[in-house]
């Protein structure tokens, strides 16, 4: 090698000794700005990811909690109403077979207010009975055909309350027809009520 040829491949090596460090640092500058607003970006969408997960079991929860409102409800009705449920206007489950006859302790507080023929069974609207409808309704509240009996007796009568008997009534049966096995004096009534109030 000649000692141009050297002197030149020593100016290079000076100017990219000069040059390569001040690129690299510029390019190392421009490395970290790219990574802080790569980042930046990731933390951002992270972020959002997040939100929306959120979102989505807080809505999971909304759901549950509302299912869990629900069957505490349908509890509560199933515990306060299952056992009046099953019961006919007379208090009586209506599964017993002649010669047998069956009480209950809401049958025998009826029995004075109740006129029964065979099958057929029939309020009586004295006021003796609208007494015993009312003495009923306070020792089993959630009987409803004790309200109805009087909403039927009153209405009968002219007596404007009947209509507060018919939606007490109402209320309950509106809870007594959603439990399995109930009486279907319950459907029967509930349906009269209603169509009664409406006209």
């Amino acid at each position: 090698m000649n000692t141009d040829t050297l002197q030149r491949f020593s100016h290079v090596l000076f100017w990219a000794s000069i040059i390569l460090p001040t690129l690299g640092a510029t390019l190392g500058a421009m490395a970290g700005v790219a990574r802080f607003y790569v980042d930046r970006q990731e933390k951002r969408l992270s972020a959002e990811r997040s939100a929306a997960a959120l979102a989505l079991v807080n809505a999971g929860l909304e759901s549950s909690r509302a299912d869990a409102s629900e069957l505490r409800s349908r509890l509560d009705t199933l515990k306060e109403y299952s056992e009046v449920a099953r019961l006919n206007f007379v208090g009586t489950s209506g599964t017993a077979v002649a010669p047998l006859v069956e009480h209950t302790g809401i049958s025998r507080a009826l029995e004075s207010a109740v006129e029964i023929s065979g099958t057929r069974s029939q309020y009586r609207c004295d006021p003796k009975s609208l007494q015993t409808f009312r003495e009923v309704i306070v020792r089993y509240p959630q009987f409803p055909f004790s309200h109805y009996a009087l909403a039927f007796c009153l209405q009968r009568n002219g007596d404007t309350t009947w209509k507060q008997h018919a939606t007490a009534a109402i209320e309950i049966l509106k809870k007594t027809t959603t439990i399995d096995g109930h009486h279907s004096n319950h459907d029967q009534a509930l349906q009269k009520l209603q169509k009664a109030l409406a006209s």
